[in-house]
């Protein structure tokens, strides 16, 4: 009865473990091949949505703002392992993808994110199309968890979709990226 005492005395002054300082902040980086590369639409070339890599150099950007904080940066390609050091040599030699393919990124996304020891933590995706490894857009929320109650994360969501796009492109892919977020002002379209 007295190591129970003990105990529980002990767990009412050390309390909770802390959480860990910072940010744990996953990028998820959309490599297919309509961010750099002309593709056809009913015989129409339609120009790349990020043909100056600025989803990569954004990835690159938040890297050197967090080396020397308590924030962690994690980078998942849609096609590649996720990078918990990211490497600007590893980055820029992904190459581009045919597919578009959420599902694999959002799980390691959301397995990097609830494994963290930061209380903050946050999702940034960027890309410019809809999955082609689902059809229904609450699938990829159900992945994330977005929806939840607190949300296991912060989510923001950039569609890389710029003027020139075919209407039907960007009303495909933001039906999939709204999805993502919890809150209709966490989605931006990037034109």
């Amino acid at each position: 009865m007295r190591v129970r005492a003990a105990v529980l005395a002990w767990l009412c002054v050390a309390g909770p473990a802390a959480a860990a300082p910072g940010t744990e902040i996953v990028v998820v980086i959309d490599t297919s091949c309509s961010m750099g590369s002309t593709y056809k639409r009913d015989g129409r070339a339609v120009p790349p949505s990020d043909p100056d890599h600025q989803a990569l150099l954004g990835a690159l950007l938040i890297e050197g703002l967090t080396r020397g904080t308590d924030d962690q940066l994690t980078v998942v390609p849609f096609h590649g392992e996720p990078q918990a050091e990211p490497d600007p040599a590893r980055l820029t030699a992904l190459g581009l993808h045919a597919a578009t393919p959420y599902l694999r990124s959002l799980r390691d996304a959301r397995q990097v994110l609830e494994g963290s020891p930061r209380t903050d933590r946050m999702l940034v995706f960027l890309s410019d199309g809809g999955p082609t490894d689902y059809d229904d857009p609450a699938e990829g929320r159900q992945v994330i968890g977005a929806g939840r109650s607190p949300a296991p994360f912060d989510t923001v969501v950039l569609g890389l979709l710029p003027e020139g796009f075919p209407q039907c492109d960007i009303d495909d892919a933001e039906r999939y990226l709204g999805a993502l977020v919890a809150d209709p002002a966490d989605y931006v379209r990037v034109r």
